[in-house]
This record gives structure tokens, C-alpha cells and sequence, in this order.
């Protein structure tokens, strides 16, 4: 059982192997982090763990798959390739979880920005994410693939403009 700090690595990727040179998302379940992202496959071919949420996307190939551990993460996340982002209660329905203790989920905040933003009409599956405090949960702006959102949590939503999901232009 190792322990990661974020803290002392900076937003950037730490690379985690195991014994036969390679990890999968269960690396998330048998360590301690304080924030961790998995990527199933990244632009260059392997799988990496990050330490946070936009530059795991940033670096995630077209039709990866995010996967993150408990935490909080830092929104303002832009996607423009088609992803799936699932959180440590993906398959587990929001209205079964306390959005007053959020201990045990991915918590993206963003109180002066978007939690995440889809461009390139990008295709985006999020599953078992919480979203705290953001002035708009998902923002749209130039088109958009499809877009399935599941057992999610919003909660402690900042009024923007337009509110709490923007979809602007042609999909």
C-alpha cells in the first residue's frame, strides 16, 4: 500500500508500474491518493495516472476512458475528443448518496468557471462524478456529439448566466 500526495508532484502525470510493467484502474482502489486519475490509454499508447483531472484529459487518446479516485479535483476541464470520465461511484444512482458528505466521491470544483466544457463535438460519457459549487456544471458552446450524463451528484450550484447547463450552437 503506497501513499501519493499531489501536493508535492504538481498537475502533472507521476508514471505507476507494477511488477510486470504495467498498471490498470485499480491502482486508484489499492493506494492512497489524494487525487488521482487513471487513463486507460493515452496519446502516446500507455496507461498513466495523473494528478489531475484536465491535463489526464489533455493527454487521454480519443475514446479513453478517465477514471478517477476520491477527492477533489479542479474544474474548468475542457474535453474535445470523445471520452467517458467515471468517478469512484460510477454505476452507484446520485439520489442514493449524501451530497452532505462527499468523503467518498470525485468532487469537481469550480467556482469562477465551468466544471467542464465539451468542444470539437466531442462525444462525453460522465458516470459517478459530483459536482460542488460550479458556476455552470457542463458548458457547450460549438457543437456537440452525444452527451450521457449517470449517477451523478450536483450540488452548490453558482448562477451564471444562462444556467447550470449551457448548450450553445448546433449539435
Amino acid at each position: 500500500d503506497n501513499e501519493f500526495e499531489a501536493g508535492a508532484l504538481g498537475s502533472g502525470a507521476f508514471h505507476v508500474r507494477d511488477d510486470v510493467d504495467n498498471v490498470d484502474a485499480n491502482v486508484l482502489n489499492s493506494n492512497d491518493f489524494e487525487q488521482a486519475v487513471f487513463v486507460d490509454e493515452t496519446t502516446d499508447g500507455s496507461q498513466k495516472v495523473f494528478a489531475g483531472l484536465e491535463v489526464a484529459v489533455d493527454e487521454a487518446a480519443p475514446e479513453a476512458t478517465v477514471t478517477t479516485s476520491t477527492g477533489s479535483f479542479e474544474g474548468g476541464v475542457t474535453v474535445d475528443t470523445d471520452l467517458t470520465i467515471r468517478g469512484p461511484n460510477a454505476g452507484v444512482a446520485g439520489p442514493g448518496r449524501d451530497a452532505t458528505d462527499l468523503s467518498d466521491e470525485a468532487v469537481i470544483e469550480s467556482p469562477d468557471s465551468d466544471a467542464i466544457q465539451v468542444s470539437n463535438n466531442a462525444d462525453l460519457t460522465i458516470d459517478g462524478l459530483t459536482f460542488d459549487g460550479n458556476q455552470r456544471f457542463l458548458s457547450v458552446e460549438d457543437g456537440w456529439g452525444d452527451i450521457t450524463i449517470r449517477n451523478s451528484v450536483f450540488t452548490n450550484a453558482q448562477s451564471k448566466t444562462g444556467g447550470h447547463f449551457w448548450f450553445k450552437g448546433d449539435a
